[in-house]
């Protein structure tokens, strides 16, 4: 899945999460092998997620924490450009259009 960490800008949350997160400066959770991650409803890696995307992370942490880590990350983005050279599953006898 990867490591690293993802910064984001947090716009909303539970008690705990408003308290210290909303309308503060971005928010960095770290991200380790054992975070779950998801984007676009399917299984994702950290490389997966790109900046823009709308992101969900849940993270537990004592009330006193400075860092954090996050244990999921769902994230939901611009769904990938169509291939163009791949053939519509649905059609069994492509033809020309006339």
């Amino acid at each position: 899945m990867g490591e690293g960490s993802v910064t984001v800008d947090v716009e909303k949350g539970n008690r705990a999460a408003r308290g210290k997160f909303v309308g503060q400066e971005p928010a960095t959770f770290a991200v380790n092998s054992a975070t779950k991650i998801e984007r676009n409803d399917e299984d994702a890696g950290l490389t997966d997620v790109q900046v823009g995307d709308e992101v969900k992370i849940q993270s537990k942490a004592p009330a006193s924490a400075t860092t954090f880590t996050a244990r999921q990350l769902q994230a939901e983005g611009p769904e990938p450009a169509p291939d163009p050279g791949a053939t519509d599953p649905g059609v069994t006898d492509p033809g020309t259009v006339s």
